[in-house]
């Protein structure tokens, strides 16, 4: 079953689907508190979270009557950005390719192939995870809870970072260090938390 992006009032929802649901919503809260999802302990968390979402997804395709999956035309774009990068990984480059002075000779049309391929793993996990949003939250329930988390934790990451500010404290949280940057909430950057918000 594949159902365009309109939201339908009063679905009945299945378990795996309120799991799904559940993870949606925890999967950026987690991802924030964790210092904004730079370090390597949420990224291992982040795609734990991901693969139960991914396996739950595939079990309420299998109990249901079909896959659920949203066509929205909005997630092109980054579908294109994975082409794109695939297109970088192609091994068009070889031992006659003419190199440029002080830059090495790649296999691939990417000049650094491992942050590429580093870069399109993290895009598939973004990729799934926004296909399941438009899937997911499917509903005006579903929808006002979404929005009602984002407001509170928006409103509570705001509060913190300011009492965090007027701490000034010498890291994140207090035991994170920071040189060289000025941090603000869970973000070493502070422009990260203005973008955040």
């Amino acid at each position: 079953m594949i159902y365009t992006e309109n939201i339908i009032v009063g679905e009945q929802s299945s378990r795996l689907s309120s799991a799904i649901f559940a993870l949606l919503l925890a999967m950026p809260l987690v991802a924030t508190v964790l210092f904004g999802a730079v370090d390597n302990v949420s990224w291992i968390l982040l795609s734990l979270a991901w693969t139960a979402m991914l396996m739950f997804w595939i079990a309420d395709a299998w109990k249901g009557k079909g896959l659920l999956l949203n066509t929205s035309a909005i997630q092109l774009p980054m579908l294109g950005f994975l082409i794109i990068g695939l297109i970088q990984l192609l091994p068009i480059g070889g031992r006659d390719a003419v190199a440029l002075p002080g830059v090495p000779i790649s296999q691939t049309l990417s000049l650094d192939p491992y942050e590429t391929r580093f870069f399109l793993l993290r895009l598939v996990v973004y990729i799934v995870f926004f296909a399941a949003c438009l899937t997911f939250i499917n509903n005006e329930n579903r929808l006002k809870k979404a929005v009602l988390m984002v407001i509170i934790f928006g409103a509570g990451m705001a509060f913190f970072g300011i009492l965090q500010r007027l701490a000034n404290p010498d890291g994140i949280y207090g035991f994170r260090s920071t040189p060289q940057s000025i941090p603000f909430g869970p973000f070493v950057n502070r422009h990260h938390f203005a973008a955040f918000m």
